[in-house]
């Protein structure tokens, strides 16, 4: 995964291309890495804080949208997620709400304005004992209703480093994907909390390295910049006389 800026700083043209390919990558990964006769449902964490687990989950979410599937984006970091600040919507009600009780489940559902076959459904209110809640039935009545109506439920969850939380959301959703940081991450400590992970029924889809330069050994990994995607201007239709529409790009051109 290339370096992404953060900080709202303009990419080059490239550099956006670059990171569009890179999550259909991704996409395209994952998809074939799940089993094909359950619900697509996973949970993206991290081993800590900064290792950019957010930003991979909003984006993938939207490379899923932009690929025509009806795509749920769930910010499960209960603690600390930001996803509604981030898609300008309402942060609650939301998933507390939900387990709780007190909100339902059309009331925590928000269309998104990044795209039309996107929403997400916020955290919720701050709570000290929210994560409580992650160990109720209603988490995996949510997840297994949830992939029968959407063709893809991506679950933002703490870092792995934070408690249970991840645990618990990636045991509901049954599929994993773990986003590390280059130079960041601390990788004793990703190996001691993946080493929890292994006793739950839990299928770890893979690991994402985020942040890296594209230099060295992973200079390989860019794209030809001559093959990057673009709108073709649409042809224009002229009539030969008999009614019917010939292409104008060929006007001599016989059906």
């Amino acid at each position: 995964m290339p370096l992404i800026d953060s900080k709202g700083r303009k990419r080059s043209s490239g550099q956006a291309a670059q990171v569009i390919e890179a999550f259909r990558t991704i996409r395209m990964n994952v998809r074939y890495a799940a089993d094909p006769n359950r619900p697509f449902t996973i949970t993206i964490t991290s081993p800590g804080p900064a290792d950019g687990k957010s930003l991979i989950s909003s984006n993938l979410a939207l490379s899923f949208a932009e690929s025509g599937a009806r795509t749920l984006l769930i910010d499960g970091d209960i603690r600390r997620g930001e996803l509604a600040k981030t898609f300008k919507i309402p942060a609650k009600p939301g998933l507390v709400e939900y387990l709780d009780g007190t909100a339902l489940i059309a009331e925590v559902l928000h269309p998104t304005d990044a795209h039309s076959n996107l929403t997400l459904l916020p955290g919720g209110a701050r709570r000290r004992r929210a994560p409580e809640l992650l160990a109720t039935p209603r988490l995996n009545q949510l997840i297994n209703q949830m992939g029968a109506e959407y063709d893809v439920v991506i679950v933002d969850s703490p870092p792995l480093g934070a408690g249970f939380d991840a645990y618990a959301l990636a045991t509901a959703t049954g599929n994993m994907a773990l986003v590390m940081r280059a130079g960041v991450t601390d990788r004793k400590m990703a190996a001691a909390k993946m080493a929890v992970v292994d006793s739950l029924p839990v299928r770890v889809m893979g690991a994402l390295l985020n942040s890296i330069a594209m230099t060295g050994a992973y200079q390989y990994y860019s794209n030809y910049q001559d093959y990057v995607a673009t709108d073709e201007e649409p042809i224009g239709r002229i009539s030969d006389g008999s009614g019917r529409d010939t292409n104008a790009a060929f006007p001599g051109a016989r059906s």
